[in-house]
Order: C-alpha cells, then sequence, then structure tokens
C-alpha cells in the first residue's frame, strides 16, 4: 500500500494531505476523538488535498478512502 503525507500536525485547522499519485476518487471523512462524523468530502483527479478542520482544539481522525485503501491520520487541532 503506498504512503500518503500529511502537514502541519498539530494545526490550527487547515491540513495538506499529499498522495502518492494523481487519484480518480478520494473521499475523506473527520471523526472527532469520541466518534461522532464531523466532515465529509469527496475529492477527484487529485494528488494534493487542502483540508480544514472545523471545531474546538482536541484530537480527530481524518478518514482518506481511496478505492479499497483507507488511510487513518490522527490530527491534534491546536
Amino acid at each position: 500500500m503506498p504512503s500518503l503525507s500529511f502537514y502541519p500536525n498539530p494545526t490550527t485547522g487547515v491540513i495538506i494531505v499529499t498522495l502518492p499519485e494523481v487519484e480518480g476518487l478520494i473521499t475523506v471523512n473527520v471523526i472527532t476523538a469520541d466518534g461522532k462524523m464531523g466532515q465529509s468530502y469527496t475529492y477527484s483527479n487529485s494528488h494534493k488535498i487542502e483540508l480544514n478542520i472545523n471545531g474546538a482544539s482536541g484530537m480527530y481522525f481524518v478518514n482518506v478512502i481511496i478505492q479499497t485503501e483507507q488511510y487513518v491520520l490522527k490530527v491534534n487541532k491546536e
């Protein structure tokens, strides 16, 4: 499974997710530390995603789904 990267972490709200290559369909879900669904985004034909994490400071899980692969990013919002 190819890796992806993201920065900055911790963040004040905006993170950049860089994919290893251009992907056709990408779904991103932001989930709070207590398991509640936050935002949900869909992107197409992207290599780099700018994502705004809305909500209070704390820990968030960013679930990135690319075709059949799933990545979970642990992000700390200050």
